[in-house]
């Protein structure tokens, strides 16, 4: 709808704007996300409309913190009710099902807003201005204001409990079962997106995530070298360096990748790592005596990360004595070989 001068002059104020032209357009924005809300968006139209009306009204009576306020208000009565009712009834079993949806369609919503009210954020809230008691100019942007409705209405009282939930599905994934990877993804979005300065997900929800690995990989090193070989052992220090890192692409932050790293380097390698290598049943030199080929190289491939004195001097060491066991055997054999050739001419 492309509105004349004079019908823009026609707006009296912003509930006004609201009621004639700019609330339709949500209801229908509320009414796709029902539907689909990976499918929701705002026609470049609809976006054209709002500006049109915002900057008309803000230039000719200076209606820019009442635009803000609309804007909020409009994301605070989505929260409310689209996200706050649904998850007051809500069970343990389905609790972090419904939040993420929760979340994905509150964050697709709040995003569509935003761009219908982007002429805010270009001629308004990119504006410097005192914040609280602070020297420092600061204003934040239409984006960041609504996803702090979410952060302090539903994540604030629920992070715990949201914690919680999230670290039980990754046990029960690494006890092998199958789990909602989508709704992973969508709960842990919740803490990074949230907090630009990702302070909630390192303190509450990374350090549960690695600590709970720990403990995972200390207890499945000692069954495992308890119950399977060391080749066996091995495969599965292999198994879990692949899924971890799966998991972290799945639905952590790439960040975490370093730091499981690390644990599992320590709890499956470092403290087993003289074991593996010098083994009298499946350590480096039988492994060459045999040619274990593929085993030498999966051992490889695992102790390469840690420090060379503790893995690869260790296994090159263990390779240098099979080779001079292995010269001085042949020199010995080649030695001798005349005499019995003698001993059985004669």
């Amino acid at each position: 709808m492309d509105l004349s001068i004079e019908e823009l002059d026609t707006i009296k104020d912003v509930d006004d704007a609201w009621t004639r032209y700019l609330k339709p357009v949500i209801d229908d924005i509320k009414a796709q996300i029902e539907q689909n809300p990976s499918t929701a968006t705002a026609s470049e139209k609809n976006i054209q409309l709002f500006t049109h009306i915002i900057l008309h009204m803000c230039k000719k009576l200076k209606l820019w913190k009442e635009f803000v306020e609309l804007a909020l208000r409009i994301v605070m009565d989505f929260c409310n009710k689209e996200t706050s009712e649904p998850l007051k009834s809500l069970n343990d079993e389905s609790f972090l099902q419904v939040y993420a949806q929760c979340w994905e369609k509150f964050k697709i919503f709040a995003n569509i807003v935003c761009s219908l009210f982007q002429s805010l954020d270009y001629n308004y809230l990119n504006a410097t201005q005192p914040y609280e008691n602070s020297k420092s100019l600061h204003r934040l942007k239409l984006q960041q204001k609504a996803y702090n409705i979410f952060k302090e209405k539903i994540l604030t009282n629920k992070i715990e409990v949201i914690q919680g939930h999230i670290l039980d599905y990754i046990d029960q994934e690494r006890s092998g079962v199958t789990i909602d990877i989508a709704m992973m993804k969508n709960a842990v979005d919740i803490f990074i997106t949230l907090d630009p300065t990702l302070e909630q997900f390192y303190n509450k929800l990374e350090f549960g995530f690695l600590q709970r690995a720990r403990d995972f990989y200390l207890l499945l090193a000692q069954r495992s070298l308890e119950h399977y070989t060391l080749i066996e052992f091995m495969i599965k220090c292999e198994n879990a360096f692949k899924l971890e890192s799966k998991r972290i692409d799945n639905y952590m932050n790439q960040f975490t990748q370093l730091k499981i790293r690390n644990i599992l380097d320590e709890v499956l390698l470092k403290k087993n790592v003289d074991l593996l290598i010098k083994s009298k049943e499946s350590g480096v030199c039988i492994l060459l005596e045999h040619d274990r080929l593929e085993d030498l190289e999966r051992m490889f491939r695992l102790i390469k990360h840690l420090d060379n004195d503790t893995g690869v001097d260790q296994m090159a060491e263990e390779f240098e004595e099979y080779l001079r066991d292995a010269a001085y055997n042949l020199m010995y054999s080649q030695k001798h070989e005349p005499e019995r050739h003698e001993e059985k001419s004669e």
